[in-house]
């Protein structure tokens, strides 16, 4: 006979229990990846209600779209005209006037984009033409730092020329010019032209 309880004590019986317990709480694989499927389907069917409930507004809704396009169009709001066209494109390509309008919102825009460019180009010119005329000064001291008494002047109309005068100058200095990266330097803040000179007869130049 088994004392009382000792179906609840054996190491054996408890152990056993315990794996059934953890087997009906635990989910098979094959049960996961079904679970998986099920909500991946349920996403791409709400997904497709969403997509299908907005088609059938711009269906509805596309002639009140469409003015509102043309009233962004004249208002110079470019990006919210082509919204509106593109809206009423999905559900309407052949609608009257659309292609028209849209390629009108399109070129508008692409002007937009040119002119910002430009005047994007301009700024930075300015800002590296400052820096030329800057360079004058800041070279002149650097040289001095170093014991050497270049003389240094930026000139023409937009400042992209830079004359470098020492009396040592040869064509050992013109070497080490180009080698050193000092050309690379000086195109890369927008000259255009690079005088060494001697202040007498040696004159060597380069167009950048």
């Amino acid at each position: 006979m088994f004392a009382p309880g000792f179906l609840l004590k054996s190491p054996t019986v408890v152990l056993s229990l315990f794996a059934l317990t953890l087997l009906s709480a635990c989910s098979s694989p094959a049960d996961d990846l079904k679970k998986h499927d099920e909500e991946v389907l349920a996403e791409q069917r709400q997904q497709a209600e969403q997509e299908a409930a907005r088609t059938a507004y711009l269906d509805s809704h596309k002639d009140e779209i469409f003015k509102k396009g043309v009233e962004h169009l004249k208002s110079g709001d470019h990006q919210g005209a082509l919204q509106q066209f593109r809206d009423v494109q999905k559900v309407a390509p052949d609608y009257p006037d659309l292609s028209k309008k849209m390629a009108e919102a399109e070129k508008a825009e692409q002007a937009v984009v040119r002119k910002q460019e430009e005047q994007q180009a301009a700024a930075e010119w300015e800002v590296k033409k400052a820096q030329r005329l800057a360079a004058e000064s800041l070279l002149r001291e650097k040289y001095l730092d170093q014991g050497l008494d270049i003389k240094v002047d930026v000139s023409g109309k937009n400042a992209d020329r830079i004359t470098l005068t020492y009396v040592l100058f040869n064509d050992v200095w013109t070497h080490r010019f180009q080698k050193d990266g000092g050309l690379d330097a000086l195109r890369d803040m927008g000259f255009k032209r690079v005088d060494l000179k001697d202040g007498y007869d040696y004159h060597v130049y380069w167009r950048l």
